[in-house]
């Protein structure tokens, strides 16, 4: 899946313009937009050339079309600024689940450091681990992408052989037991199974006494792992709760009725054909666009080019799992022999080697022992 890479720095830069064509509610406004154009310019050429003066007095006063284009404005609005929060909220809690996945994965390999466990065991826990928390993140993400529509896909042949968290990149799918691998296909619930298997193997890891660290410091590594299903939780609420209903429909017979009284209206405006096509269709295109793209951001984690990048955060935290097990038998960073341990703080203006500045705090004395 494709998305959209913006140039921030200059709103009419080139290529954000041509990213534009890709927007594909940009095309359903023009199709909502041009009928409106031709029904505007329609009116005006019969206004004029055929039947002149016929549609005078239709709208005596513009207050009623400004009335009705207030309302629209508003519930458009309205629909925007919930659309674009939900957008907010969902990189908010994409981001944190996958903080959250981190740093408890982490934190459970470092206490393995020092494990006075079996080699093999300590070995065999980290990889299943790693494996494990890199298939949390890609079957959280196939839930969010999926949505409401995630029972129905649960009874479909199709996706029980070929499930939508197989498109993530996983770390080493294949290295889970097949057992688990027919377990999962089967779920109906697959995050919160596979987080099941987690909790389980932490468990069983601290009774074969793998980690080096008391019970109160693996539970706050716990507790790190439960607030990322906590963050996807959140995120379902976004998947699952759509736009209200009643406002929905409202702002749909409003969009129609503004769809029907602007060309009537814009006859009036000009007494050219051309310009009464383009106020019909500028009035209505740019409504039904921002309607649009309110659309498109109401559903943030669907496969579109507005979404938040789901696979790259997958990349991402993949990338992130494999340093760490790839360092956790490296010699960690010690103190060398030529630190300079009593010395007084420097200033800022001194810089070392490569132009960074370096700040050396003095060791304090024991006055007593003197």
């Amino acid at each position: 899946m494709e998305t959209l890479g913006y140039a921030p720095y200059v709103c009419l830069y080139p290529g954000n313009i041509f990213r534009l064509f890709k927007q594909p509610k940009l095309y359903v406004a023009l199709v909502v937009a041009l009928p409106a154009a031709v029904f505007g310019g329609s009116l005006k050429y019969w206004q004029k050339y055929v039947d002149e003066g016929r549609l005078k007095g239709v709208i005596n006063e513009d207050a009623c079309y400004s009335a009705v284009v207030l309302l629209v404005g508003f519930l458009c609005a309205f629909r925007i600024d919930a659309a674009y929060r939900k957008f907010w909220n969902a990189c908010d809690y994409s981001y944190r689940f996958c903080g959250d996945l981190f740093n408890g994965t982490c934190a459970m390999l470092a206490f393995t450091r020092c494990s006075k466990a079996p080699k093999e065991d300590v070995d065999q826990f980290r990889h299943l681990l790693v494996r494990l928390v890199s298939l949390l993140s890609a079957v959280i993400i196939g839930e969010l992408e999926v949505g409401v529509a995630r029972d129905e896909l649960a009874d479909s042949e199709e996706t029980a052989k070929t499930p939508n968290f197989w498109s993530l990149q996983l770390i080493d799918y294949e290295g889970i037991s097949q057992e688990a691998q027919e377990e999962l296909l089967s779920a109906s619930n697959k995050p919160e199974m596979v987080f099941q298997w987690v909790q389980q193997i932490i468990v069983g890891a601290w009774n074969k006494g793998i980690f080096c660290v008391d019970s109160p410091i693996v539970g706050k590594a716990f507790k790190e792992l439960a607030d990322a299903m906590h963050q996807f939780h959140e995120a379902q609420k976004i998947t699952e709760v759509p736009f209200p209903f009643p406002y929905q429909m409202a702002l749909q017979l409003l969009l129609i009725s503004h769809w029907i009284i602007t060309p009537i209206v814009t006859v009036e405006w000009t007494a050219s054909v051309p310009w009464a096509a383009i106020f019909s269709f500028a009035g209505v295109f740019a409504l039904w666009l921002f309607l649009g793209l309110a659309i498109e951001l109401d559903q943030p984690f669907h496969a579109t080019v507005n979404s938040v990048d789901m696979h790259y955060l997958q990349r991402l935290l993949n990338h992130r799992l494999l340093a760490v097990i790839d360092n956790i038998k490296e010699p960690i960073p010690s103190l060398s022999q030529t630190a300079k341990r009593d010395v007084s703080r420097r200033t800022s203006n001194e810089v070392s080697t490569g132009g960074i500045a370096t700040v050396a705090v003095s060791m304090p004395t024991n006055k007593s022992a003197t």
